[in-house]
């Protein structure tokens, strides 16, 4: 009878040490109500995230401390659980219970995200319930983290396809247009412009403005603007290479006034578009409803990163273009121009962590044409190849001829078989010419593929070499089965 007595005491020994520790140190918030609904329990938790102590409240109606909970119609929960039924409620249909501050300041929310089970409190399953248990759960910080984390995703989506689409060789208007329209997106801002230093000249040429601005500030058509003298806020960005924030323009004394007829600025941010030491020109918002953050700024200069390198391969293909490396039979890539390009290519490959390929193509056979059919047969074979190796890539991959009958191709990846895919495309355009009547020769081709990893990269030279190699390793293995 002493042990079962002495069990007794200490099962309620450990009910009171239990109950203690949820008063005291539980990580989160409890409040007991009776049947009527009155407070009788309130632990430490909740004192230290409503300010209220438990004496305070001891007693009162629920509803009385937090009238909320009527307005939103929450009573019911409480209401059913008298009836012996328990309720989840979670922060996505309801986003708190119990009206209790933010743990993070700032905070995007209003009060405490929280998570809350409303439990009908009764002796046993077989007695009456007695009143209720409201226990809170805060996820404010979980949620704010998720949210940030699914944002993340989304810029990166966004960085993603606007660095896709800088890389495809559009003009420099196309590319401000843009530019401005995913930097006033990521920011929220309502007018900006993406503007670039004329390298003769030395103004700021402005090939992009929102269409709205161009009517409000009187500027006429949709000309590029141009400013020969460096003022204001966004003169400031260029003059002292530094991006600026002012969320407050009118008391700012870098800001300098405005030229008659702009449109009012509350809010400006601005960067520089940098390559090396050079300003190639300025990513700049206005007037947002919230102040700019760091964290906008950091996206800003993201986008100045990615329009840096857009101008860099436009400005490379301008000069390219005029120098006229081309191979003037094939109308080709010279191994000079081939060459210039690949290195860009890689090197901005290697920061926007983008695998490419190299391919080594050798024309079989050339002697034997040149010598048994003539030079003439030997260009029309060059001729030929030149414009099968253009019919089998992209436009936006590099194809040369680097000498003789040699060929080479700088391609992008976009997949995990893309270097069995290509060459199985080329093969099977080779083969399909092949298959026409009246042909004076056939074309047979030797092909190597070294692959770029942006993880481990490589030099231009060390994978036209692995190329190489490759190439005459198939070539010899096609010669010892008879197939050249």
């Amino acid at each position: 009878m002493n042990d079962i007595s002495n069990a007794i005491l200490d099962i309620h020994s450990l009910n009171r040490a239990t109950l203690r520790w949820l008063q005291e140190f539980g990580h989160c918030g409890l409040i007991v109500t009776d049947r009527r609904l009155r407070i009788r329990g309130w632990n430490r938790w909740m004192e230290r995230h409503s300010g209220m102590q438990r004496e305070s409240i001891d007693g009162q109606l629920l509803f009385d401390v937090f009238p909320e909970l009527a307005e939103r119609k929450l009573d019911r929960y409480y209401r059913g659980a008298l009836e012996g039924k328990p309720f989840f409620l979670t922060h996505v249909f309801h986003q708190y219970v119990i009206p209790l501050r933010s743990p993070i300041v700032p905070s995007p929310f209003r009060y405490m995200l929280q998570s809350a089970h409303i439990t009908p409190l009764a002796v046993d399953d077989q007695s009456p319930v007695i009143g209720t248990l409201t226990a809170i759960d805060d996820v404010t910080d979980r949620v704010h983290r998720e949210n940030a984390l699914i944002q993340e995703l989304e810029h990166n989506r966004i960085f993603a396809s606007l660095a896709e689409k800088l890389v495809s060789r559009i003009d420099l208007p196309e590319m401000a247009v843009l530019v401005l329209e995913h930097a006033q997106k990521l920011t929220q801002s309502p007018t900006g412009f993406v503007a670039t230093i004329d390298r003769q000249t030395g103004h700021l040429v402005i090939p992009a403005l929102p269409p709205n601005i161009h009517h409000q500030c009187h500027l006429g058509g949709m000309e590029p603007v141009r400013f020969t003298e460096f003022r204001g806020l966004w003169g400031w960005v260029l003059l002292q290479k530094t991006p600026v924030i002012a969320n407050d323009p009118n008391t700012d004394p870098r800001a300098g006034g405005l030229p008659q007829g702009h449109i009012p600025i509350h809010r400006f941010m601005g960067v520089p578009v940098f390559s090396g030491e050079e300003v190639l020109g300025e990513i700049a918002v206005a007037n947002s409803e919230e102040p700019y953050t760091s964290r906008e700024l950091l996206l800003l200069k993201r986008m100045a990163d990615l329009l840096a390198i857009a101008i860099d391969r436009k400005r490379l293909d301008d000069e390219i273009q005029r120098l006229a490396l081309i191979d003037p039979l094939t109308q080709l890539a010279n191994r000079r121009q081939f060459n210039i390009v690949a290195e860009k290519e890689l090197k901005m490959a290697e920061r926007l962590r983008t695998p490419l390929y190299v391919l080594f193509i050798d024309l079989d056979g050339m002697k034997w044409i040149n010598d048994h059919l003539g030079h003439s047969a030997g260009d029309a074979a060059l001729i030929e190849t030149a414009n099968l190796l253009k019919n089998c890539f992209r436009a936006s991959d590099v194809i040369a001829r680097i000498g003789g009958d040699e060929f080479a191709v700088l391609a992008m990846e976009s997949g995990a078989k893309d270097a069995n895919r290509m060459v199985e495309r080329l093969k099977m355009a080779l083969q399909a010419r092949n298959e026409q009547g009246d042909l004076d020769f056939p074309l047979s081709l030797s092909i190597g593929v070294a692959r770029f990893d942006p993880l481990n990269p490589l030099p231009l030279e060390t994978l036209m070499e692995e190329a190489d190699r490759r190439m005459y390793a198939e070539k010899s293995g096609r010669k010892a089965r008879g197939n050249i």
